[in-house]
């Protein structure tokens, strides 16, 4: 219940059942995601699942929830209490000034893209020159969920702790307890510690500021100048920005996403009945009114997309064939130019050059893998 997209889907969920997909239409996470909190909501009894035909719906847990609510309205007195005798115990005492570093990076991908990037720590994390374990380990571990771990892995399997995750809504913020002292040794006691807190501010239709903020060092005492001094240094707070920033130029925007597969046919609305009747659920269609020339259907976690085959060759060039190869995988990608150069200067065959389609909403181009089978590279224009 900590985690905002936890409470999203029990938002969603108590205005009736529905599938992981119909999930993932309301939510900024892609359906794996989903999956993922629907397994924690279930082993917590506060979600269950039932099969109708061949979908798989999930609904909440009436029961499971009340006792819920009975048990958040006890800790809530408590704590109402609680604060009532400190306010009385610290009279008019002054707060003690918050200590922080804050840096920020600018990124040439949008929010959603750089959140799933920068949580990915072990592939960009500047482990030479950021690290606690002796000697250094061999990648960072960052678990995405209310409560879960960050650490530091050695190649032995040894695992060195760094703090826990406090706040984790995608893909706005993510906020980390820092647990270590001004020793860097790990610090236990979260209230001697510092935090992390981590924003993605969309700043354009496809750039993202990415603000660090190193906060509640007045946590270290008399240490607390000395580490402000050392995060505020170029290759302190500023060294993790310049190493995220570097992995989104590098491999960030290039990284492909959201696959699926694309079939072919002569009479798509037929075929879509037809996959209906399997219990498909149409989730994309265009045009939105008359013959469709591609709709796109979702079964739990599996999408498909059924294209006419007229419209292949009149928009794309392209010449489907229903006895050989009418099946075509789809990978979306911030940048369809620079990955059919990518991929055709590393030996893929261009079936369809880069080109815009939709009314310029999508741009797209077809290459093929070394076994002559289609891939569909395509992409969402700037409106």
């Amino acid at each position: 219940m900590g985690d905002g997209t936890r409470r999203r889907i029990l938002g969603r969920l108590a205005l009736g059942a529905a599938s992981v997909g119909e999930l993932a239409e309301v939510l900024p996470v892609g359906r794996p995601a989903v999956s993922m909190h629907l397994r924690v909501l279930r082993e917590a009894g506060l979600v269950t699942a039932r099969a109708e035909g061949t979908r798989r719906l999930y609904q909440l847990e009436p029961d499971a929830l009340a006792a819920l609510r009975d048990s958040l309205d006890w800790y809530w007195s408590q704590a109402l209490e609680n604060f009532k005798r400190h306010a009385e115990a610290a009279g008019d005492k002054p707060m003690e000034p918050e200590i922080k570093v804050t840096k920020s990076i600018v990124v040439d991908v949008v929010p959603a893209r750089a959140f799933e990037l920068f949580i990915d720590l072990g592939r960009w994390w500047p482990l030479a020159t950021h690290k606690i374990a002796e000697p250094a380990g061999e990648f960072v571990v960052l678990e995405p969920f209310v409560g879960g771990r960050w650490y530091e892995r050695s190649r032995d399997g040894a695992e060195t702790d760094w703090g826990r995750v406090l706040a984790f809504d995608p893909p706005r913020r993510i906020l980390l307890t820092w647990l270590m002292g001004s020793d860097w040794k790990h610090e236990p006691d979260p209230n001697r510690a510092s935090e992390i807190e981590v924003t993605f501010i969309g700043e354009a239709t496809d750039r993202t500021r990415v603000v660090f903020e190193h906060r509640h060092l007045e946590r270290y005492r008399d240490r607390a100048e000395p580490m402000r001094a050392i995060l505020d240094r170029p290759n302190g707070a500023e060294g993790v920005l310049r190493a995220f920033g570097a992995s989104v130029t590098a491999q960030g925007a290039g990284q492909f996403r959201d696959p699926m597969i694309n079939i072919y046919s002569y009479d798509l609305a037929r075929l879509a009945v037809f996959y209906a009747r399997l219990g498909f659920r149409e989730t994309f269609r265009t045009p939105k009114e008359g013959e469709p020339i591609h709709v796109e259907i979702g079964l739990d976690d599996f999408t498909m997309g059924i294209a006419s085959v007229e419209a292949a060759a009149a928009d794309h060039g392209l010449s489907p064939e229903l006895g050989g190869r009418p099946i075509e995988i789809v990978l979306w990608t911030d940048d369809v130019d620079r990955d059919h150069g990518r991929l055709t200067a590393d030996g893929a065959p261009t079936l369809s050059p880069p080109h815009d389609f939709l009314g310029g909403a999508l741009r797209a181009a077809w290459v093929a893998d070394p076994d002559g089978n289609p891939i569909q590279l395509v992409q969402r224009r700037r409106q």
